[in-house]
């Protein structure tokens, strides 16, 4: 509901493009709740025509991270 209050509050001021520059989830949710909201977020930008970045926090594995998969050593830091 919110995303639809936007968009149309965006088109009474003559159709303003819109752009979802960022969203992300905690990694302090469970690993399928991340994913599942992530899918969901996506699907309701690309329903609506929004273009759309995921981000991620650089500080993996730490409590303030946002990141979708659980990550051991994936780095490779050459």
């Amino acid at each position: 509901n919110a995303l639809n209050w936007l968009i149309a509050d965006c088109q009474t001021y003559e159709n303003v493009p819109m752009y979802c520059g960022e969203f992300g989830v905690s990694n302090l949710a469970p690993i399928d709740s991340r994913l599942e909201w992530t899918k969901y977020i996506r699907e309701q930008l690309e329903l609506r025509q929004i273009p759309w970045s995921v981000w991620s926090w650089k500080g993996f594995n730490t409590p303030a991270s946002f990141q979708l998969f659980d990550c051991v050593d994936c780095i490779d830091p050459d």
